[in-house]
Parts: structure tokens; sequence; C-alpha cells
């Protein structure tokens, strides 16, 4: 009830806290190079004005910091080259080290900021670490490329309105202007076509090979183009082409001519275009879980379906999804093979479920203990409780097979119970005792690059503490169950058996 509720949130893999900023700029298409340039000094100046403003001096804050002009920094832009990119990754003095977190300084680096003119966007992340992938990644794909630059704007805008998501941006950035050529009905009267046409212009300003030879070891190529200082607007309005019947007819005859700002890049994916729209989280305002089906149902199917498109979400979600399922096959699996083997053991079916009757309570203890220390479930909990089952069924274990020595020695179950109970009370407290001793530190470790760690001690340390308690009164009370269940098919055994006697002259 507590975790369906929401009193206990999951957080699928709470990263240590980052201490690499990278910001990126991205400049209007055609932006000289030194316009970028002076845009990642300012950035830099703000840096230097953060540091002012959180600290009084940069001694104890920023480690070192590098710029670079023509490639944004990060993985979101590593592949993008050309002078209107620009970033600068700022290092920070590990995080046990300073008083300023790393969200503070990015929030105030981003109000640091004087964007400079034809500056378009820039954004600003923290380098995680963790699980790959971005925490927000939902990607559109199919249509055209107009339809998912679209459709991508308005997912960006759907997201900016939830509390707590921040830094969302896409991956189809604007390129350059772009001479869009189509060939006229004209055109295709004197039997041009758009694959024709095209390579002939290619041909003329990027150049055709004539011939290959061999020198020495290397291949030699050599290629027919304009000269480079001639490759201008003028000489493109003048191009000839040639027909296929050998006519040569002026450019501007057979084809029609707009500009259009095209796309710097297209992603593919198994054929299709598709666009990722990023964003990263706040983990103290809401959580993934909470915000992907906040988003559906605010509008993302609507915005899909307008466009024609599909989407799904990777990045982190997409690994939290397999993960899930991978753990769920896993624990199937565990618990089987924990049955098979007590049940060996026991030769006895019913035994191996009276002994595992106590893992449950384990998860209930380790819920508790993360509402009471203010922490959510995270993967390492569910690993812990994965971990805390096997601990769970030993003192089950060795308690259950002290009532059954007991009853190999002709004593009632009553009394059997009763002894068994009491002969193992101390070695059941001690064995759990000693474990929640030793992960005790642990769980209120204070290091902040080792908070990801302490869901895993809160799961074994609470859980073990509750099911202790509870496996003397409930093993017990399973054990008295499973015998009166044993004793009413007796008797009903009995009574098939008499039936037929009774029935004899």
């Amino acid at each position: 009830g507590l975790v369906l509720g929401g009193r206990v949130g999951f957080h699928f893999f709470p990263s240590p806290e980052a201490d690499v900023v990278v910001g990126n700029v991205v400049m209007a298409p055609g932006t000289p190079r030194r316009d970028t340039g002076a845009m990642v000094q300012e950035m830099s100046e703000a840096v230097d004005r953060t540091v002012a403003r959180l600290t009084g001096d940069g001694t104890d804050l920023v480690a070192m910091s590098f710029g670079s002009v023509g490639r944004s920094g990060g993985r979101q832009f590593a592949r993008i080259v050309g002078d209107q990119y620009g970033g600068l990754t700022v290092e920070l003095v590990p995080s046990d080290r300073r008083s300023v977190r790393t969200d503070a300084f990015i929030e105030a680096w981003r109000e640091e900021i004087r964007p400079l003119p034809n500056v378009e966007r820039i954004n600003i992340n923290a380098r995680a670490v963790g699980p790959p992938g971005r925490e927000i990644d939902i990607r559109l794909r199919g249509g055209s490329a107009d339809d998912l630059k679209a459709a991508a704007t308005e997912v960006k805008s759907l997201l900016e309105r939830f509390p707590g998501v921040g830094s969302v941006d896409d991956d189809l950035p604007y390129g350059k202007q772009e001479l869009i050529l189509e060939v006229t009905p004209r055109g295709r009267a004197l039997g041009f076509t758009t694959q024709s046409a095209g390579l002939q212009v290619r041909n003329a300003f990027q150049g055709a090979i004539a011939q290959r030879f061999a020198r020495g070891d290397e291949e030699v190529v050599v290629k027919v183009r304009y000269p480079r200082r001639s490759a201008d607007s003028a000489s493109f309005l003048n191009l000839f082409l040639r027909a296929p019947d050998g006519t040569e007819v002026p450019l501007s005859e057979i084809v029609t001519l707009r500009q259009e700002r095209g796309f710097s890049r297209l992603r593919r994916e198994d054929g299709a275009r598709e666009v990722a729209v990023t964003g990263e989280i706040d983990e103290t305002v809401t959580s993934l879980g909470t915000l992907l089906p906040a988003v559906v149902d605010g509008g993302l199917d609507d915005i899909a379906n307008r466009y024609g498109l599909s989407y799904r979400f990777k990045g982190k979600a997409e690994e939290q999804t397999q993960s899930a399922a991978d753990m769920r096959a896993g624990a199937l699996v565990a618990l089987l093979a924990i049955y098979i083997v007590l049940a060996w053991v026991f030769a006895n079916f019913s035994r191996p479920a009276i002994v595992m009757a106590i893992i449950p309570f384990g998860f209930v203890g380790a819920v508790l203990g993360h509402l009471a220390l203010g922490f959510d479930l995270t993967i390492l909990s569910i690993l812990g409780l994965l971990g805390l089952a096997g601990i769970l069924v030993n003192n089950s274990i060795i308690l259950v097979r002290t009532v059954d020595g007991y009853i190999g020695d002709d004593m009632p179950l009553p009394e059997a119970i009763v002894a068994a109970c009491r002969d193992r009370l101390r070695p059941v407290l001690l064995t759990s005792l000693t474990t929640i001793g030793g992960l005790f530190p642990l769980m209120f470790e204070r290091s902040l690059q080792a908070q990801f760690l302490v869901p895993m001690a809160i799961t074994i340390v609470f859980g073990l503490a509750v099911a202790t308690l509870i496996v003397l009164v409930l093993t017990p009370s399973l054990l008295v169950i499973d015998e009166d269940i044993r004793s009413i098919f007796r008797r009903l055994r009995g009574q098939r058996g008499e039936a037929p006697a009774e029935a004899q002259p």
C-alpha cells in the first residue's frame, strides 16, 4: 500500500552526484567562428561570476575548465561539427569537498550567462554516471523531417510544463540555408530527371572522377571540376546541363530554385527517420516512473497521432523496463530453486512453503525502513531483497529442522514447537544482530558518492529485523496449521476406508 500509494517512491538508479558539467551553445547557421568563440568566452566568464556569487572565490568549487569552438561538448552534440557550435566543460572539485551542490551550480551558471546575438540555444547538463542513456529520452519516428521537428517542438513544450524537468532538447538541429532544385515539366520533356540533373550539378562543383591510375603503391584519382575560385553563385546560375540527346540547356531553364533551411543531420534507425527528445529530472521533485505516464496522458499520444508518428521510450526508461523484466525472471528462478532444494532436504512438499513464507515479510520491513529514513526504493533495493530472501530462510530452516528433530523423539507437536523456539531464540537473534550490526554503518554513510548503496543496506537491515521478530511466530503457526490440514485429510481417508467395511453382512 505504501508503494502503490506513492508514499514510498521508486527511483530506478540514483546516480552519484556528478562532478563534471558541460555547457553547449548553438549559434545561428552561418555565424562566424569568432562569434562562437566570443560566446564560449562569455560562458567561461559566467562560470567565474557564478563561483564568486556562490562562494566568493573559486578555490573550493571549480577544479578546471576548458572550451571548444567548432564542436560542442558532451554526448548529445558529440558528432556535430561546425563554426556555429561551441562548448565549455567545467570540472568541479569532488562533491565531498564542496558545499555547493551540482544542481545549484548549474542553475546559477544558467542565470549568469548573457547570450550574445545569433545565439539559438544554450544547453547545460551534468555528466551523469550510472546506467547509460538520458533520464528522459522520447523517440519519435516515421514521417518527414519537417513533421518530426514540429512534433519534437510540441513534445518539448509538453515536457517543460511539468515541474522538475529541465535541459529539454532534441537532436534534430537546423543547419545552413539550402538551395532546392526541382525539375520543371519542360525539363522532364527534355529528358532530365531529378537524379540526372542533380548528378551533373554535383559533378560540376564537387568533381567527377575521370581516371584512376596506380603510381607506386598508391592509387591516384583524377577529378574534373570547376576551378575553386569560380565556384560561386554566378557560376551556378550560368551552368549548362547536357540533355540525353546531347543538347546543352541552361540550368535555370529546366529547374526551379527555392531556398529552405535544412537540418544539419538526420538520424535513422532500421531505415526510419527518428528524433530524440531528451531532458533531465530533478529527483527531489519528481521521478521517471511518475513523469512518463503523466506525459502520455498529457498529450503525447495526440501529438504522435496528429503527425502520423510512432513513439517509444529509450534511455533509462528502456533500461528500467529491461532490468525489471530480467529481475522478475531471475527472482522466479531463484525462488523455484530454493523450493526444490528445500523439498529435497526435507523430503516434504509443504515444509519448503512454510520456510519460504517468511520472505514477503522481509519486503514489508524493507518498505517500512525506506519510509522511516526517507529513501525511495531503487534497483539496488530490489537486489537487496533477492539477497535478503536467502538470508531469511536460514533461521526458518533451522527452526523447522529443530522441530522435526523433537518430533522424531516422539514429542507431541505443540511441545516440540515450544522447545524448538526456546532453543533457537538466542541463535536466531545473534545471527540477525551480527548481520544488522555489520551493515549499520553503511546505512548511515554520509558520503555523497556512496548514497546509492544506502537503499540496499536499508533493505537488508530492516527486512532482517522485522522478519526475525516474525519468524518465531509465523513459522510455528504455519507448522500447526499444516498439521491440522494433514489431520483433516487423514480423517477423511480413514472415513472412506471404513465405509465399505460397515456395508459387509
